[in-house]
């Protein structure tokens, strides 16, 4: 019984540390953020936004949210 919690630790350890090379899977809300502020960003510096309004978009998508 010993012996087979050690070799489930082991394997489990083995894939951690085989797996740090690849990297980390995002979900679909980080990749749909990150495309956000990268898009708002290049708006920006097209200057197709201003310093406010660039500020006022990204602070209102990712502003805390009461549920009150």
């Amino acid at each position: 019984m010993f012996v087979d919690v050690l070799k489930k630790i082991q394997q489990s350890a083995y894939v951690s540390v085989n797996s740090l090379s690849q990297p980390a899977r995002t979900s679909k809300f980080e990749r749909e953020k990150r495309q956000f502020i990268v898009t708002a960003y290049f708006d920006y510096r097209r200057q197709l936004l201003t310093r406010k309004e660039f500020v006022k978009k990204v602070c209102y998508r990712y502003g805390p949210t009461t549920n009150l």
